[in-house]
């Protein structure tokens, strides 16, 4: 008797289990969320996957909703809606300009904490509104947050290469050597729409955006840090012409010692490139072949200049240390780093730097 009990308490335990579970169709599957700070609220902005879309093609359901942090915000969307949030299915994170030079650490810690968010979720830095990133066209329709991370991952400066996401962000703010960045977004209005395009670096100092690179402030910024893949670069070469270069890859070495009680960072970068378009200047009958040494030579120059453009803005301006330069000056010379780390902003913002680009050409297409 006491067998067929303990059996029977067992079956009304797992079905009463059962019962209370919420069904994918009672929950609402997120797919993007875009997050500004309004007056003394967050707003956050969250693109929803409709289960209950009717249509061939499920339209973009956007829901938005305030509170006085991240979580309340979204709390409070799950009390306006009746459903709860999923967000294990979550592709992106946008912030607005405005909420990433407050600071977003509190944004990010929400995202850290959950137990449905993934740490490898794209972030990325809107130059506005993430709200206006989150409701744009594209190809006539509201963009979706696949979209979204579909124009970041076709980018030649695309965020898989930059480390644009939620677990890189955050060892980077936590890392006494270096800061954070992400790839930007940038909104283009005009009369009829709103488009939505991938920009450059944004550079973070810990947890508070510093400001955007352009294009070639980007390029210089990665072929110091990280690698440059199919990128163009346009190149005006006397005697020769406009010649459009396409950098197919690159490598990059940083030594950072001390010489003389001065900080010494040596950066070198190594590009193969080829060549596919240019307009000539009347030199027919002639092969780029023939002028290898001084395309390879311009490239390395036009790069070089692309390198100190960038530590000019991230260093210099923003006093960044985006590049990780800490980090390897620690792994270097842990001895020195301890006595120039008690002031590490500054001394990195006087360090001498070296720059030096070596350009390979791999294929240069037809005669001239």
């Amino acid at each position: 008797m006491k067998i067929k009990f303990a059996i029977l308490m067992m079956l009304i335990f797992f079905i009463s289990g059962c019962t209370n579970q919420r069904q994918l169709h009672d929950r609402l599957i997120v797919q993007g969320i875009g997050i500004d700070h309004e007056k003394d609220s967050y707003k956050v902005t969250v693109d929803i996957f409709d289960v209950d879309s009717s249509e061939e093609e499920m339209a973009p359901k956007i829901v938005e909703s305030e509170g006085s942090s991240v979580l309340e915000a979204l709390s409070n969307m799950n009390n306006q809606t009746g459903e709860q949030l999923l967000y294990s299915q979550n592709f992106v994170i946008l912030i607005g300009k405005e909420t990433a030079e407050r600071g977003v650490n509190e944004i990010i810690d929400f995202f850290v904490r959950h137990h449905e968010a993934r740490p490898s979720v794209s972030i990325f830095s809107v130059d506005g509104l993430a709200s206006e990133a989150m409701k744009c066209n594209v190809g006539g329709k509201t963009i979706t947050s696949q979209n979204i991370e579909d124009i970041a991952k076709a980018d030649s400066l695309n965020a898989e290469i930059i480390g644009s996401n939620v677990l890189k962000f955050v060892s980077a703010t936590q890392n006494p050597t270096s800061d954070p960045k992400t790839l930007s977004l940038k909104l283009e209005k005009s009369k009829e729409k709103t488009i939505l395009k991938s920009g450059g670096l944004a550079i973070f100092s810990k947890d508070k955006l510093s400001g955007f690179l352009d294009q070639d402030e980007t390029i210089g910024a990665l072929l110091i840090s990280s690698k440059v893949k199919d990128t163009v670069k346009v190149v005006e070469i006397p005697d020769i012409g406009k010649v459009t270069f396409s950098v197919s890859d690159s490598s990059s070495k940083i030594d950072v010692n001390v010489h003389k009680s001065m900080l010494m960072c040596d950066i070198q970068a190594n590009v193969n490139a080829d060549i596919y378009e240019f307009d000539n200047k009347g030199n027919t009958g002639k092969k780029l072949e023939d002028y290898s040494d001084i395309l390879q030579s311009n490239l390395a120059k036009n790069l070089e200049f692309s390198i100190w453009k960038a530590i000019n803005k991230v260093v210099i301006e923003y006093q960044s240390d985006a590049f990780c330069i800490g980090q390897r000056f620690f792994k270097n010379d842990p001895q020195n780093f301890k006595e120039f780390s008690k002031d590490w902003k500054e001394n990195m913002k006087k360090a001498r730097y070296f720059v030096k680009v070596s350009v390979k050409l791999q294929k240069t297409g037809k005669e001239i």
